[in-house]
């Protein structure tokens, strides 16, 4: 049996049928070396301070909070497509400077991401002033098993969203 899928949002200021959204790790070179190997690494890191939190590590815990604080600060070090588990807080992001911008809806496979405001709940880590945002990260770039099924354009000021896609 195929599991649900998971229904997520994501804001941004621009939207093209076939562009690719990436990661801010990957969009990122400061002449440190290749962005898809950085980006692998920061991931296997990350998993690997996953798993160590389950098993009870309480500096692996530590780090992955710190890990956590860094995504939000530093995007370079973000190697996960934003989104969120709201449609409201993508429509936030997609409108910042109160100009207009796009909101996609996309479908996926709950677990081939990271629910990261449930991590930080689980955990107990640092993150009220994020934990509205409902975070989900999709690995390196949208992609399968994710898609975008829906995408609006939304405006300031009570202007109502349009479709643009399908």
């Amino acid at each position: 049996m195929d599991a649900p899928l998971l229904t997520l949002y994501r804001g941004q200021k621009e939207w093209a049928p076939g562009m690719a959204i990436t990661a801010p790790s990957l969009r990122c070179d400061f002449g440190a070396g290749n962005p898809r190997i950085r980006t692998k690494v920061i991931l296997e890191f990350f998993y690997g301070l996953i798993a160590a939190t389950e098993a009870g590590d309480s500096g692996a815990r530590a780090a992955l909070e710190n890990e956590l604080l860094q995504m939000q600060t530093k995007k370079y070090t973000n190697p996960f497509v934003s989104c969120s588990q709201a449609w409201w807080v993508a429509e936030g992001f997609a409108k910042k400077g109160d100009t207009s911008g796009f909101v996609l809806t996309i479908d996926g496979a709950y677990e081939a991401g990271v629910a990261i405001s449930e991590l930080r709940e689980k955990y107990d880590l640092a993150g009220d002033a994020v934990d509205h945002l409902k975070e989900f990260g999709i690995p390196e770039r949208l992609g399968p098993p994710f898609f975008v099924k829906r995408v609006q354009e939304v405006y300031p000021y009570g202007k109502p969203a349009k479709d643009v896609f399908p």
